[in-house]
């Protein structure tokens, strides 16, 4: 091909000489795009890390920006712009979950009581579960079973109530001992 054809292409094309060795057309060039980078609105430097011009402002890559995350940097850890604030996940964020406490399982509501997902339902903190204690038990340091008889963890060891039943003090009152034979009255 002679030299002048090879010119007539160029103009053809729309490139120039300088923008074939780069496969850039003349309006390309003033956002430093190739041809097949133009379809998907890619610069030559953004192609390398997959970002779209508009993109690039918020440093999104075309994948992530399916399901609006920001920097290649939150994609390791699968955070979104919103969840990012409040350090969530995308899986995490269903259940209003940080990462931090998706360790412990713990919602950001839940954190500021300290109770895990499973343990709100009984409404129990962390360190509670471990003697099986409701919030509002652990101020009578019921378990959420004694709670129905009124027991502590300390009285349940031997079977006792937190108070003593209504009436006169327990040294007045009337007791009933069963025994093989017939009801006693101990005074």
């Amino acid at each position: 091909m002679g030299a002048d054809s090879f010119v007539a292409l160029l103009v053809l094309v729309n490139q120039t000489v300088a923008d074939a060795a780069s496969n850039q057309t003349v309006a390309d060039a003033a956002s430093n795009q190739t041809v097949a980078d133009a379809a998907s609105n890619q610069t030559v430097a953004d192609a390398a890390s997959n970002q779209t011009v508009a993109d690039a402002a918020s440093n999104q890559t075309v994948a992530d920006a399916a399901s609006n995350q920001t920097t290649v940097a939150d994609a390791a850890s699968n955070q979104t712009v919103a969840d990012a604030a409040s350090n969530q996940t995308v899986a995490d964020a269903a259940s209003n979950q940080t990462v931090a406490d998706a360790a412990s399982n713990q919602t950001v509501a839940d954190a500021a009581s300290n109770q895990t997902v499973a343990d709100a339902a009984s409404n129990q903190t962390v360190a509670d579960a471990a003697s099986n204690q409701t919030v509002a038990d652990a101020a009578s340091n019921q378990t959420v079973a004694d709670a129905a008889s009124n027991q502590t963890v300390a009285d349940a060891a031997s079977n006792q109530t937190v108070a003593a039943p209504p009436g006169r003090p327990w040294y007045k009152c009337n007791c009933f001992i069963l025994t093989p034979l017939h009801f006693q009255t101990v005074y």
